[in-house]
């Protein structure tokens, strides 16, 4: 009976990531047989997808697949009634979804562009609207995916001084969210809570150009180059060998011989406790 409890024990899934197209790693919560590939299941959904898991360790098996794997849907591994839905690993992440383009609202005369970052989206939709605290947009248009998870659509006419957002699907759930890369938004005064809406700019005609702060020894933006860092985030890489624990100021510290040979002149730190 206990040896059975702790088999039990042992099946429970404590992760399970996208390593890449076709391939998703499972990790047990204890030590399992060799023949635990054939307890493994895989489902999209309610549809049970075949596959073909091999041992890596003996808590660890890979699962191969016989389709192409979508980031944009829900996996789910199951052993039993243990069952945990497989992430996109960050590197494989990382890998299909760089991107350094250009996102938000790009206003003209006669059209305005828009381009979102939502790799994980399976559908995205532009909400319009006339005014800031509007409840219902006057026109929504789907946006086209495009390469590195980026969507995109270009409506004609002139669209200065109308607002937007986006309604966002991901893994069937839908929400209405502003543009993170929003050049303006407007005023959120309004005594229900409502998604704040993103402001469609000429930035031509926004004020007189401006410039940057007089610094000793900075005579161009590209002196200086800027990081926004975690703590946590840039010492828990389990690659990375640190004499103090990793999510510390000391670990941190650590890393900034190499940060600076990287060239970097200031670190911003958020959040600290």
């Amino acid at each position: 009976f206990s040896g059975s409890l702790f088999s039990q024990e042992n099946d429970k899934i404590v992760s399970a990531f996208i390593e890449d197209e076709n391939t998703i790693s499972v990790k047990f919560a204890g030590e399992v047989d060799e023949d635990h590939h054939l307890k493994i299941e895989l489902y999209n959904d309610s549809d049970r997808i075949t596959k073909v898991p091999f041992r890596v360790s003996t808590t660890e098996y890979s699962i191969k697949t016989n389709i192409k794997l979508d980031f944009t849907k829900k996996y789910i591994v199951k052993v039993g009634d243990s069952g945990k839905q497989a992430q996109p690993h960050w590197k494989a992440f990382d890998k299909l979804y760089t991107y350094e383009g250009e996102l938000g609202s790009f206003y003209n005369w006669n059209k305005t562009d828009f381009k979102l970052w939502a790799p994980l989206a399976s559908k995205v939709v532009l909400n319009l609207y006339e005014k800031g605290l509007d409840e219902e947009p006057y026109e929504t248009i789907e946006l086209g995916r495009k390469d590195k998870g980026v969507w995109h659509t270009s409506v004609p006419g002139n669209l200065k001084g109308k607002y937007y957002t986006y309604s966002i699907t991901n893994y069937g759930l839908t929400k209405e969210v502003m543009d993170p890369y929003a050049k303006s938004m407007a005023e959120t005064v309004r005594e229900t809570f409502f998604t704040p809406r993103g402001a469609i700019v000429d930035q031509s005609s926004t004020g007189p150009s401006l410039d940057y702060a007089q610094i000793e020894g900075y005579e161009k933006r590209e002196d200086a180059i800027i990081w926004e860092a975690h703590v946590w985030d840039i010492t828990v890489d389990p690659d990375i060998q640190t004499k103090a624990p990793y999510g510390t100021y000391d670990a941190f510290s650590e890393r900034l011989d190499y940060i600076k040979d990287l060239g970097i002149t200031h670190i911003q730190l958020l959040p600290v406790l």
